[in-house]
């Protein structure tokens, strides 16, 4: 049953109190016409109207009433928090079904401090328009999603302008009265896998709860407090937390000196557990106790120190539900490391934590190690010697190792960065010394071709950037994309990953056997004439002559693979990046420029016109054709492509968009064009706006008809589609 709370949601046409008066900015004027996709779709008065709805939610964003004693806040006309006499607060959230209805939210779902949380309820706003929209006859649900994407892209725009959000945020956090001293004890409980969520209700709630204990702590022992949270429900009954706390430390088996670390630490190891342990966080956290009871350090033992121990078995992909029992095994040596490492000067402690990895990857696989005799008293030096001179045994073994499986290239350049496929144990090898991770025991999946690993690497740079695995499962999938020790990758290194394995299902590689194991496959280009490219995309495990191209790769031919044509090489070439120092250079606007980039309000009249293309005309009314512009800023800093979406000669004075920009210096205008529309097209191609190649050239300019082909087929590298000559 839905509470009989005084709101009404902002969510439905006519329920959000306030007039919308459409006079007070013209309809056609609000974002513009969309794309052809969707303009069967468009009704500037109901766009107007939305924004105008939301544009009054943020000038009144809350609402609050009184019931049953009880203070009821609604907020944005979406969410109802009602605050019982405690302090402690019931989420409600309204719900779009046959009628509005206000349902129990999950508190633990809901960032309570910054409210609200980012762009989810513009989100919500948008998933209401997208209702009203696809209700209308004959309008099916996925075009009415990706109108309302768009709308509501161009509407975020317009928001961020007006420049009224952290007005409207500062209005919550008045109405809402949060108790100051019970959020800043919830900040250091704060275990949440998202840094970016700051205090859910759920832990709100938590310290009101219990705010004699919580109040206690922050005064006494401050760093006692997250413990105190996890191990709340277990602890032993008694009235001080401090005294409760200590008799189940105690209790667990854990020594006196092993409590008193504990009692004087600042509670940062307890940020730990959500990287790298598995629920319930109270087992978890007697887990790490029990580890930190085996180091026995006489000081708190440096964060990092701890972190590097966990991740050498677990991340925060693969979280595990103990670590002890595999450390217990290493205790006399990580003893010994570990009061070295407090005892060492900064310089020293630096050289530790860079080469404590090696180390415990030595000592776990090496067990006579544990046992040697210097384990107990021996200098860090020694660890060092020792370490070194194993992982170059193994090195060396793993050079000598016959095995090597075949990988669809060995390596190629994409984003300004490398992708190099690791074929050979020895590559595997150095790859998991260098990112401190597990890829050496993959070898046997690799030799089996139901696994591929790849290196992602910045040139100039020791250290490659992230590691990815794909897995074979009938189609190829990205299994993990880790940054150095597991950690979470960029997201340029994940958006590569992605379009590796992408590239495997497009260009089918094989799915492997134990006829793949060898040398390389030759890496013939496929041509318009090449008898294989009708092929499905998982071709016959027994064609060993597959491709290794995608979109923005160039390629390289293994030293000792069969010698390929000439030609042919240089014509594949020629359909990657033409111009790859300037393409990484290149954004994509995506409606938005950074301020610092200088970007002029609108088209300069001195910009010069790079070419018309029509890009897909299925029906009359699901039709697109794009005309560009190129022009720079005033201070010539930058290159900024134009763009507008008519078929006819655009009028002077419409407002057109920045499509892509990207730094002037070095770059020549034809070049900038050529790499400001492979960036577009990428991007568009990549939130699946622009699915296949361009149908024609409409009208050359500054870039000709062979330009705009070049890049097309660098976009869409898919043999099998036509190119805009009508060949296949």
């Amino acid at each position: 049953m839905s509470p009989n709370f005084p709101f009404r949601t902002s969510l439905i046409e006519g329920d959000f109190a306030g007039a919308i008066d459409d006079s007070e900015q013209s309809p056609a004027c609000v974002i513009g016409d969309p794309p052809r996709a969707w303009r069967a779709l468009h009704d500037p008065r109901l766009v107007a109207r939305w924004l105008q709805r939301i544009r009054r939610c943020i000038e009144h964003p809350v609402e609050v009433a009184w019931i049953g004693g009880e203070r009821h806040v609604q907020v944005l006309g979406q969410a109802v928090l009602r605050f019982a006499p405690d302090g402690a607060i019931t989420p409600y959230l309204w719900e779009l079904d046959d009628e509005p209805v206000c349902e129990e939210a999950d508190p633990h779902a809901i960032n309570l401090v910054g409210m609200p949380y980012r762009w989810v309820w513009l989100d919500r706003f948008r998933d209401a328009f997208r209702r009203e929209v696809a209700l209308r006859p004959g309008v099916r649900a996925d075009l009415a999603a990706a109108y309302a994407a768009w709308v509501f892209q161009r509407f975020r725009t317009r928001l961020r302008r007006d420049g009224h959000l952290a007005s409207m945020r500062r209005r919550i956090a008045d109405a809402l009265a949060l108790d100051a001293q019970a959020v800043a004890i919830a900040r250091r409980i704060g275990f949440d896998s998202n840094p970016s969520i700051s205090v859910r209700i759920s832990t709100y709630n938590e310290v009101i709860a219990h705010r004699a204990d919580y109040d206690k702590l922050q005064r006494e022992r401050p760093g006692l407090v997250p413990l105190y949270a996890i191990l709340r429900e277990v602890l032993p009954p008694g009235a001080e937390p401090t005294a409760r706390l200590r008799r189940h430390v105690i209790g667990i088996g854990l020594s006196g000196a092993t409590w008193r670390v504990i009692h004087h630490g600042d509670g940062r190891l307890w940020r730990l557990l959500p990287e790298f342990y598995a629920q319930p966080f109270a087992q978890a956290a007697e887990d790490l106790l029990r580890i930190i009871d085996m180091l026995a350090p006489s000081m708190p033992p440096p964060k990092w120190f701890v972190r590097t121990l966990l991740y050498h078995f677990g991340n925060f992909a693969q979280r595990r539900t103990r670590y002890f029992d595999l450390l217990q095994p290493l205790a006399v040596p990580l003893r010994r490391v570990l009061a070295l490492a407090q005892q060492a000067a900064p310089e020293d402690a630096d050289a530790i934590r860079e080469h404590l990895y090696a180390v415990l990857t030595w000592l776990y696989e090496d067990r006579t190690a544990v046992s040697h005799p210097n384990a107990r008293k021996a200098s860090w030096r020694w660890f060092q010697r020792k370490a070194d001179a194993w992982h170059e045994a193994r090195r060396q073994a793993a050079r000598l190792h016959p095995d090597r499986w075949a990988t669809p290239f060995e390596r190629i350049e994409m984003e300004g960065m490398n992708v190099v496929a690791l074929h050979t144990a020895l590559a595997l090898w150095e790859e998991s010394r260098s990112m401190r991770h597990c890829a050496r025991m993959l070898r046997a999946e690799c030799k089996r071709g139901t696994t591929l690993l790849f290196s992602i690497r910045r040139p100039g740079r020791a250290r490659p950037v992230a590691t990815m695995r794909a897995d074979l499962r009938g189609t190829w999938h990205l299994t993990q994309v880790a940054a150095c020790a597991n950690t979470v990758a960029p997201p340029a290194a994940q958006r590569i990953a992605q379009r590796v394995v992408d590239l495997l299902n497009a260009q089918g590689w094989p799915p492997g056997g134990l006829r793949l194991t060898g040398a390389p496959l030759p890496q013939a280009p496929l041509d318009d004439d090449d008898p294989v490219a009708d092929r499905p995309a998982l071709r016959d495990p027994g064609d060993a002559d597959c491709a290794a191209m995608h979109a923005g790769a160039r390629r390289h031919r293994p030293s000792d693979s069969p010698p390929d044509d000439e030609r042919r090489i240089g014509e594949t070439n020629a359909q990657m990046t033409l111009f790859p120092n300037a393409a990484v250079k290149a954004s994509f606007a995506s409606w938005a420029t950074p301020k610092r980039v200088g970007c002029p309000r609108t088209r300069p009249r001195s910009a010069r016109f790079v070419a018309k293309v029509g890009l897909f005309s299925g029906t009359p009314m699901n039709q697109r054709s794009d005309a560009y512009w190129l022009s720079t800023n005033r201070k010539r800093s930058h290159w900024f492509l134009w763009i507008a979406y008519y078929n006819d000669e655009l009028v002077e004075g419409r407002e057109y968009p920045v499509y892509a920009y990207m730094p002037r210096r070095g770059v020549d205008a034809r070049q900038a064009a050529m790499a400001l529309l492979e960036c577009g097209w990428r991007a568009e191609r990549d939130r699946e706006a622009l699915t296949a190649r361009p149908e024609g050239v409409v009208r050359e300019g500054l870039l000709k008809a062979e330009d705009i082909e070049a890049i097309a087929r660098a976009v869409w590298p898919d043999p099998s589609e036509e190119d805009m000559h009508g060949r296949v």
